[in-house]
C-alpha cells in the first residue's frame, strides 16, 4: 500500500513538472515571437512608401504570424520566411531585422529599398535564402556573406553595388545558386570560386569582369555559367569546355577571341544553351558542333567566323533557334540538311556572304519556322511562293538581289509581322501591294530600294477603314506608323486619312508619279485641290536679296489665297493611342530635379527645363508657376490648343498632374538669338526658309484645322530652331480659338505689352 501511494505521489509530481515546464516554453515562445514582431515593426518604419498597403496588417493587433508576407514555424513560432518581393516598398533595411533569429528566408526582390545592407543582418545564421534582386543597394558586397552556413542561394542582381566579390562567399559550402548580374562589379572572378563545389548557376551577366580564372574548372556539379556583357578578353579558359554537367554557356557580348575547339560536344554532352555572340572568334565553325544533340538555341552571331556552313547542320535535330548572323560565312546555304530539323524557329544568316536560292518548299521542310533573317547577302534568283511556311512572322530578304514579282502569295501569310524586302530588283503589282499593306498583323514593311511600279492610293486605299484603331499599330507602319516605301517607281496620290496624315516626305522619297500634299515633296496632283508645292522656292540659287524676298512674299499670298477649305478639313489630330505619357517621376529624374542647370528660361508664368526622357528623347518641360494669376488659364488654354493640332512646325504637348508641359528640345534656340546675338547669324536662304516655315504654321492654324486659331503673340523669342534650323511656332499661352464657318471674330490684342515684332528684320 505504501509503495502504490509513493508511486502515485511520484507520478503527481511529475505530471506537475511537465505541466509547468510547458506552460514555461510557451511563456517563452511568447517572447521570442515578441521580439520577432519589435525586428519587423522596425522594418515598417523604415518603410516611406507603400503604395499598396500591403504592411497595413502589422500591428500589435494582429498576430505576426498573420501578417502579409510573414510565414511562421510550426515548431519554434517564430518568423520563419520573410517574403515582400514586388509589393513596391521605398525604404532602408534597420539592424533590428537581424533579431529574426528563426529565418530561413528574406526575399525582398522586386522593390525600391535602398542605401547599404546592415551589418546585424549576418546574425540570421539559418538563412538558406536571400534575394535583394531589382533594388538600389549600393557599396561594395558586404564580407558577411560568409557567415551563413547554411545558405543556398544569393540574388543580388539589378542593384548598385560595385568592387570585387568577397572571397568570404567563396567559404558557402553548401551555395548553389550566385545571380550577381546587372550591378557594377569589376575585375577578375576570384580564383576562390572553384571552392563552391555545390554550385550549380552563376549568373555575372552586365558587369565589368575581366577574367575567368581557370579554377572555375573544378565546379563538377555546374550548370549554367553567364559571364555576357563584360569586359572578358582573349580566350576562352580550356577547362570551360571540360564542365560535364554543364547546360549553358553564355559568354556573349565580351571581347573574347580565337577560335572554339572542334570537339566542345564531347566534353560537354548535356549542352542546350550555347551564346557566344558578339565576340571576336574567328577561323570555322567548330565541325564537331552539330553533334551537340541536346543543343536548343546556338548563338554565334558578330564574330569573325569564315567558311561556310557545315553540310551535317541537320544532326541539331531538336534545335529551335540558330544565328550565325554577322560573320564571313560563304557558299551557298544547306537547304537538304536544314530541312531535317523540323523543331527550328528562328533562322538568322543575315550580313554574311552566302549565294544561292531561296527554297520553295520552305515551309515543308520547316512547318514551325516563324523567322527567317537573310538580309545583306548575295542570294539571287525569284522569291518563290512561301504560302506553305504559314507560320513566319518575321521574314528579311532585304539587301539581296533577288528579281522579278513580289509574289501575291505573301498575302497568305496571315501571322506575319514583319516583312523585309528592301534592296533588291522586285517589282509589285497593285493588287498585291494592297494585300500586303492590309496584312491583318503587319507591323513593319519595308520595300525600301526597288523599281516597284504600283498605284500607291489603290494599295493603300483600306488602311483608314474598319480597322482605324489598329492600323496604327499593325498596318502599313514601320518605326512610328511610317511606311518604308522610298526609292521604287510608286505612282499615283498619296492618302491623306488615315496613318498617312503623319506620314513625312522621307516615306515616299524618289518615287517621281508619286502626287500629293506639299508637305510631302512631291508635286501636287493634277485633278485635286491640294495645296502647290510652293517648298520648291527653298531651291531657288539666291540672287539679289529684294528678288528673292519678292519672290517668297508672292508665294505665301498665292499659297493662303489659293488654299481650299476642303484641304484644311482634312487635318486631324494625332490619335490618343500614340501619345506618349511622361510621369512626373519621370521629369524629375530627367531634370536632375528640376536643377537649376537644366534651366533655359523664364517667363510671366512659369520656367522652362531641359530634360532627357528615359528613351534619350530631350525635351524641353515648361512648368508652371500655380500661385501666380493666371497661369491655370493659361496652361489650360495652350493644352487645348496643342493637344488638338499636329504640324511639323508646331510644337507639341501633354498634359500632367502637376501642371507642366513636355515639348520638343529645340537645340538652337529662338530666333530672336540668331537676330540680335553677335556670336549668331543668318544667311539670306535660312532667313528664307524661316520665313516659309513660319508662314506655314500660321497657315495651317488659320486654314488647316476645323477652327481657326489665332496665336496672339508672334514675335522672334517665339519661333524655336530645331537641328536643322527648321522654325516651329511656340507659346500658345494667349491664343485664341476664333469660331468655325465664315464668321469672322475680332480679338483683342493681348500679345507683348509696347512690343510689335518687326517683320522686316529677317
Amino acid at each position: 500500500m505504501e509503495r502504490s501511494c509513493f508511486l502515485f505521489s511520484i507520478t503527481f509530481l511529475l505530471v506537475l513538472q511537465l505541466q509547468y515546464s510547458s506552460l514555461g516554453t510557451v511563456g517563452a515562445a511568447q517572447t521570442n515571437i515578441t521580439t520577432d514582431q519589435s525586428a519587423l515593426l522596425a522594418l515598417k518604419a523604415h518603410v516611406t512608401s507603400d503604395p499598396h498597403n500591403i504592411l497595413v496588417n502589422w500591428s500589435t493587433t494582429t498576430s505576426v504570424c498573420n501578417w502579409a508576407g510573414v510565414v511562421c514555424g510550426a515548431r519554434h513560432l517564430r518568423v520563419a520566411s520573410l517574403n515582400l518581393s514586388s509589393m513596391d516598398l521605398t525604404g532602408t533595411i534597420p539592424p533590428y531585422l537581424g533579431n529574426l533569429s528563426f529565418l530561413v528566408e528574406l526575399d525582398l526582390r522586386n522593390n525600391s529599398f535602398h542605401d547599404t545592407l546592415p551589418h546585424e543582418l549576418s546574425y540570421l545564421r539559418r538563412l538558406k535564402f536571400i534575394s535583394f534582386k531589382f533594388n538600389n543597394f549600393m557599396g561594395y558586397i558586404p564580407s558577411w556573406f560568409g557567415s551563413f552556413p547554411k545558405l543556398q542561394s544569393i540574388n543580388l542582381r539589378g542593384n548598385q553595388f560595385s568592387g570585387s566579390i568577397p572571397t568570404t562567399i567563396f567559404n558557402l559550402s553548401t551555395l548553389q545558386v550566385l545571380d550577381l548580374r546587372v550591378n557594377i562589379l569589376s575585375g577578375a572572378i576570384p580564383r576562390e570560386i572553384g571552392n563552391l563545389t555545390m554550385l550549380k548557376t552563376i549568373n555575372l551577366d552586365s558587369n565589368n569582369f575581366n577574367e575567368i580564372p581557370k579554377e572555375i574548372g573544378f565546379l563538377h556539379q555546374l550548370e549554367t555559367l553567364y559571364v555576357q556583357r563584360n569586359a572578358l578578353k582573349g580566350p576562352v579558359p580550356v577547362v570551360v569546355f571540360n564542365m560535364s554537367c554543364l547546360t549553358t554557356l553564355a559568354l556573349a557580348v565580351n571581347s573574347l577571341s580565337g577560335g572554339l575547339p572542334d570537339n566542345i560536344c564531347q566534353h560537354l554532352p548535356s549542352l542546350q544553351h550555347l551564346s557566344l555572340a558578339g565576340n571576336q572568334f574567328d577561323g570555322p565553325l567548330p565541325s564537331k558542333l552539330w553533334q551537340c544533340r541536346e543543343l536548343l538555341r546556338l548563338y554565334l552571331g558578330e564574330n569573325n567566323f569564315s567558311g561556310s556552313i557545315p553540310k551535317n547542320i541537320g544532326n541539331l535535330t531538336m534545335i529551335k533557334e540558330i544565328s550565325l548572323f554577322s560573320n564571313n560565312l560563304t557558299g551557298t546555304i544547306p537547304w537538304s540538311s536544314i530541312f531535317n530539323i523540323s523543331t527550328l524557329i528562328e533562322l538568322s544568316l543575315s550580313f554574311n556572304q552566302l549565294s544561292g536560292s531561296l527554297q520553295a518548299n520552305l515551309g515543308l521542310g520547316l512547318p514551325n519556322l516563324q523567322e527567317l533573317y537573310l538580309s545583306a547577302n548575295d542570294l539571287s534568283g525569284v522569291i518563290p511562293n512561301l504560302s506553305n511556311a504559314s507560320m513566319l512572322t518575321g521574314l528579311d530578304l532585304g539587301q539581296n538581289s533577288f528579281t522579278g514579282f513580289i509574289p501575291s502569295t505573301l498575302c497568305a501569310l496571315t501571322n506575319l509581322q514583319s516583312l523585309k524586302l528592301f534592296m533588291n530588283n522586285l517589282t509589285i503589282d497593285t493588287s498585291t501591294l494592297s494585300c500586303l499593306a492590309n496584312l491583318g498583323n503587319l507591323t513593319l514593311l519595308s520595300l525600301t530600294a526597288n523599281p516597284l511600279n504600283a498605284r500607291l492610293d489603290d494599295s493603300f486605299r483600306n488602311c483608314s477603314t474598319s480597322s482605324l484603331q489598329y492600323l496604327y499599330l499593325f498596318n502599313c507602319s514601320m518605326r512610328g506608323n511610317i511606311p518604308i516605301v522610298s526609292f521604287n517607281r510608286l505612282q499615283g496620290e498619296i492618302p491623306t486619312g488615315g496613318p498617312f496624315q503623319n506620314f513625312s516626305a522621307q516615306s515616299f522619297v524618289s518615287n517621281k508619279a508619286l502626287c500629293g500634299a506639299a508637305r510631302l515633296q512631291v508635286p501636287p496632283c493634277k485633278n485635286g485641290t491640294l495645296e502647290p508645292n510652293w517648298r520648291k522656292a527653298k531651291y531657288i540659287i539666291p540672287g539679289i536679296v529684294s528678288v528673292i524676298l519678292f519672290v517668297a512674299s508672292v508665294s505665301i499670298f498665292v499659297r493662303c489665297r489659293k488654299r481650299n477649305v476642303e484641304v484644311a478639313g482634312k487635318a486631324t489630330s494625332l490619335p490618343q493611342l500614340l501619345w506618349r505619357r511622361v510621369s512626373h517621376l519621370e521629369l524629375l529624374r530627367g531634370t536632375n530635379g528640376f536643377n537649376e542647370n537644366n534651366l533655359l528660361g523664364s517667363g510671366g508664368f512659369g520656367s522652362v527645363y531641359k530634360g532627357t526622357l528615359s528613351d534619350g528623347i530631350d525635351v524641353a518641360v515648361k512648368v508652371f508657376s500655380l500661385q501666380l494669376e493666371g497661369a491655370f488659364k493659361s496652361f489650360d488654354r495652350e493644352c487645348e490648343i496643342l493637344s488638338n493640332i499636329r504640324h511639323r512646325n508646331l510644337i507639341c504637348c501633354i498634359e500632367i498632374d502637376f501642371k507642366a508641359l513636355v515639348l520638343n528640345y529645340m537645340p538652337n534656340g529662338s530666333l530672336e538669338k540668331w537676330l540680335y546675338s553677335q556670336s549668331s547669324s543668318l544667311n539670306i536662304l535660312q532667313r528664307l526658309n524661316i520665313m516659309i516655315d513660319a508662314a506655314s504654321a500660321l497657315e495651317y492654324l488659320h486654314h488647316g484645322y476645323s477652327i481657326p486659331i489665332v496665336h496672339c503673340d508672334m514675335k522672334p523669342s517665339n519661333i524655336l530652331l530645331d537641328d536643322d534650323m527648321v522654325a516651329h511656332v511656340a507659346d500658345f499661352g494667349i491664343a485664341k480659338l476664333s469660331g468655325g464657318g465664315d464668321s469672322i471674330t475680332q480679338t483683342m490684342t493681348l500679345a507683348t505689352v509696347g512690343y510689335m515684332a518687326p517683320g522686316d528684320v529677317l
